[in-house]
């Protein structure tokens, strides 16, 4: 049986046809997987705070390390088969299993980090949400004493402006007395001022 990794034939002589289907469709995963976060990467540019597509993000996150982790399992099965066929380990086809070994290592590590990374993002993102709650209650707080402080002031005032309003009436009152007796002569004639 010839199994094809990246344009190279691996010729084993068991049957290995579950091996290179498995493979084969761990690929296919992985490409769709990488298909879609691309997707989603473009559209969080556009609107980076949308959370169905940050909930997507993290969920593609977490299926590009399984299934880089499938792929890799997949090629140490391979890897297993070869030297229990006793294949040359300083063949072509081995050295290249090596290197698509080594490849997919790197890309689960990648895949890893980038989770890692979005993780920690998304914690220190609910962490500044909740000190921002934090100060807005503390703010709500402020302002309702302000409030009740204005209130109790307001209150005072028109308590002082009720008390004051007796004499405001007699002030008017003697404004007007004056005025009038300012206006009339000594004989009781009106004077004119003007």
């Amino acid at each position: 049986m010839a199994d094809k990794i990246r344009g190279i034939t691996i010729e084993l002589k068991a049957d290995t046809s579950g091996i290179g289907d498995g493979l084969k469709k761990v690929n296919n995963q992985i490409k769709s997987t990488q298909s879609q976060l691309k997707d989603v990467n473009k559209l969080l540019k556009l609107d980076p705070k949308n959370t169905e597509l940050l909930q997507q993000k993290q969920k593609l996150l977490a299926d590009a390390v399984k299934e880089t982790k499938d792929k890799l399992k997949e090629l140490k099965e391979i890897q297993s088969r070869m030297d229990a066929e006793g294949v040359d380990k300083n063949s072509a086809q081995y050295q290249a299993l090596q290197r698509e070994i080594i490849a997919t290592e790197q890309d689960l590590e990648k895949a890893e980090k980038a989770q890692a990374d979005f993780n920690a993002e998304m914690q220190k993102t609910a962490a500044d949400a909740a000190k921002a709650e934090s100060a807005l209650g503390r703010f709500k707080t402020s302002l309702g004493n302000i409030s009740d402080k204005l209130k109790s002031v307001s209150e005072k005032a028109a308590e002082m402006a009720q008390k004051t309003r007796g004499m405001s009436v007699a002030a008017a009152g003697a404004l007007t007395a004056i005025g009038g007796i300012a206006s009339t002569s000594p004989s009781g004639r009106k004077v004119s001022t003007t």
